[in-house]
């Protein structure tokens, strides 16, 4: 497993990659709207996008979730607190997400939002 941390400092915004190396997955959290790095971290590591997690609805900046959907057929997980109204499938408390040898697990956070899910 490898996780990488990207920072948006113009935004004081922070997402992640997940990769399981022993499948070529990756796993994106809280993607900012420009997905060329999340694309470039996948290519350099010959693999493919998966799923995309949403921990909250983000109000002070685009999300990257739809075009990583079209671009790459991930899906995209949220909480069903969201209301989404876009392609995805619910990740609530006690939902597993597996990949590889990675197990993500979802905890409801409210608090930040009422929709906020926290991964362990």
């Amino acid at each position: 497993m490898k996780i990488k941390q990207f920072e948006d400092k113009s935004l004081s915004h922070y997402s992640y990659a997940i990769l399981s190396e022993c499948e070529n997955k990756v796993i994106l959290i809280d993607p900012a709207r420009n997905i060329r790095e999340y694309l470039e971290f996948a290519a350099r590591h010959e693999a493919t996008v998966v799923g995309v997690i949403e921990t909250h609805p983000h109000a002070d900046f685009v999300s990257g979730h739809l075009e990583l959907y079209e671009t790459t057929g991930a899906k995209i997980y949220c909480s069903k607190w969201l209301g989404a109204a876009y392609p995805h499938q619910f990740f609530d408390e006690g939902d597993v997400l597996t990949f590889g040898k990675i197990k993500l697990k979802a905890i409801n956070t409210p608090g930040h939002s009422p929709d906020s899910i926290s991964i362990i």
